[in-house]
């Protein structure tokens, strides 16, 4: 062996052993990302699915309102023609009453 490599040989073995160090905390950091990375992703799956969910009761909801609209709407339009007849009912009540009181107050007003 010369010199040269004698003196290159341990400035190698530094480097290569500098290298690997190197290596092995970049793999370590590597690792670390990989798994935030999937635990994110399996954080990211769930929500997805609880989101999914809240859609999907939504959309039920929705259906029970709109069905409740529906029922609500066909209940009052009833309640009006009720009321519509009740009204007139009401006022041909009036009218014969008048009626009544009028003819009473022609009776009384006879002379006897």
């Amino acid at each position: 062996m010369s010199s040269d490599d004698l003196t290159t040989q341990p400035m190698l073995n530094t480097i290569l052993e500098r290298l690997n160090e190197i290596a092995a905390k970049f793999t370590d950091e590597l690792e670390a990302i990989l798994k935030a990375e999937s635990e994110q992703r399996s954080e990211m799956d769930f929500l997805r699915r609880e989101m999914e969910a809240i859609l999907k009761e939504l959309g039920a909801q929705r259906a029970a309102i709109a069905a409740l609209e529906t029922a609500v709407d066909k209940g009052f339009r009833s309640l009006d023609r009720r009321l519509e007849v009740i009204s007139s009912d009401i006022i041909k009540l009036r009218a014969d009453f008048r009626y009544i009181e009028d003819r009473v107050e022609k009776l009384e007003q006879r002379p006897s």
